[in-house]
């Protein structure tokens, strides 16, 4: 049995902070994929996902983060990611993941969006 996933969204003017707490598994990823679908679906969303507290992330959140980066893009904005965990990182550079997906240090970092980590 995997641990509960919780979300927090924070909104400013021009951008919003989506905070992740647990791991992003196929059982409980729907906070976190309702979070992001209402997020950066809104008009050149500007979007940042606060990873520093998970832990781990399977193929669903992997599966999750390229959709919801494709959606932002789509409506002419960004998703970038902040915070990610060893194992979270691990996961993403495995799966090239990293080469599409811009991962920053911190939130601060990945709002200025200067120097991604990847």
């Amino acid at each position: 049995m995997t641990s509960q996933l919780t979300v927090r969204i924070q909104e400013a003017n021009d951008h919003v902070v989506v905070a992740v707490q647990g791991e992003i598994f196929y059982d409980t990823a729907d906070p976190l994929r309702r979070a992001l679908g209402t997020a950066v679906t809104a008009e050149h969303p500007r979007v940042v996902l606060d990873l520093s507290t998970v832990p781990l992330c399977d193929s669903t959140g992997a599966n999750l983060l390229v959709h919801a980066h494709r959606a932002a893009t789509g409506h002419g904005g960004w998703l970038r990611l902040a915070g990610a965990q060893p194992m979270v990182l691990r996961v993403l550079q495995i799966t090239n993941l990293t080469r599409i997906l811009s991962v920053y240090p911190t939130v601060e970092d990945a709002l200025g969006g200067d120097h991604p980590w990847t």
